[in-house]
């Protein structure tokens, strides 16, 4: 199968949550797997962003106190 611009931007962009959501499907089981998939899928960003934002304030707090 050949690699397109556009195929490298989808797995690197969501590759991976899609993967992880499609697993937890898998063992859930829900009875509307397509809306539950995207409710994991709109949690899973939100946690990102949390985590990116806790990271860059513990970031900034060691620089000032460096």
């Amino acid at each position: 199968m050949n690699e397109t611009p556009e195929s490298d931007y989808l797995v690197n962009t969501i590759g991976q949550p899609l993967s992880l959501g499609i697993a937890e499907v898998c063992a859930v089981q829900p009875a509307d797997p397509i809306e539950w998939l995207s409710g994991w899928l709109y949690k899973y960003v939100e946690s990102a962003e949390w985590l990116k934002a806790y990271k860059k304030d513990k970031w900034e707090k060691s620089v000032i106190e460096a």
